[in-house]
């Protein structure tokens, strides 16, 4: 038997010299007449950016979260979708952030008081008590006098920031509305983050309505309080500039960023406010 032969490119074995040089013709191009060293030279190139290619193009289908190696980008679109480790880090994410929600309303109700009997009050609001015994006041009649001074200049410092203006609006909104300090205005629930329904409570009962339609007042409600805060105070002209600014931003951007951010807002303190309150 006779020895096998290698090919010095990419050392596959051929049983005969004829083989191999049939090989290289047709598989690598190298031909008699020219100097196999050059020839050599290219193709080991070549193959070394097949190669790299290759590499990219596996590396591309493999998952960011756990390092798992995907077939194909939709094998690796579809895995992503099950993915224990991104549903766990997703859910620590929202952690993350319901902890910030935390913190935001906390330095709000810094030096607020006890806003029971407050004769600047014109709605009805009772003292939140440990059973929860607290009369809602309607969607558009919220109790607005325990803003801190504090929390107002945060949120107009914002808007001398054009890359927080996605912040100061919602977060109002969430000091508002989604408060648990202040439950009395706890007047709009959002029970599902992609349900197009959601409830607010109007005339003493809750109603169902249109949930877009419910965030975009309560978007509203949360620039009429910026204006008068900024007519009221001693704001700076870059704050006045980008309030006005905001108020010319596209309402493309709106809806998908700033509804969204409500949207997320009020679900994660349905969850973990209101629903657990239901269940009892």
């Amino acid at each position: 038997m006779s020895e096998k032969v290698t090919c010095k490119i990419c050392h596959k074995e051929y049983a005969s010299q004829q083989s191999l040089c049939n090989h290289t013709r047709n598989i690598h191009k190298v031909y008699r007449h020219q100097k196999n060293r050059d020839a050599i030279k290219k193709c080991h190139e070549k193959n070394r950016d097949i190669l790299h290619f290759s590499s990219a193009k596996i590396s591309a289908n493999i998952c960011t979260y756990c390092n798992k190696e995907l077939a194909s980008r939709q094998s690796k679109h579809d895995h992503l979708k099950t993915c224990k480790v991104r549903k766990e880090q997703e859910l620590t994410k929202i952690k993350n952030e319901l902890e910030q929600v935390k913190n935001d309303i906390a330095i709000n109700n810094t030096n607020t008081g006890n806003i029971t009997g407050n004769n600047n009050n014109n709605n009805t609001v009772n003292n939140i008590t440990v059973n929860n015994n607290v009369t809602i006041n309607n969607f558009n009649a919220d109790d607005t006098t325990y803003f801190s001074d504090n929390f107002k200049n945060k949120i107009l410092k914002y808007f001398t920031d054009y890359n927080k203006f996605h912040l100061p609006i919602p977060k109002v909104v969430q000091n508002l509305k989604f408060n648990p300090n202040h439950k009395e205005n706890n007047n709009m629930k959002i029970t599902n983050m992609k349900s197009d329904i959601g409830q607010k409570y109007q005339d003493n009962k809750w109603i169902y309505c249109k949930k877009s339609d419910m965030i975009d007042e309560s978007h509203k409600i949360a620039v009429s309080m910026v204006e008068g805060w900024i007519n009221q105070e001693q704001t700076s002209q870059d704050t006045v500039t980008g309030f006005k600014d905001y108020l010319k931003v596209n309402k493309e951007y709106i809806r998908k960023v700033i509804f969204e951010e409500i949207n997320k807002l009020g679900y994660i303190y349905y969850k973990n406010e209101m629903e657990p309150e239901l269940d009892d």
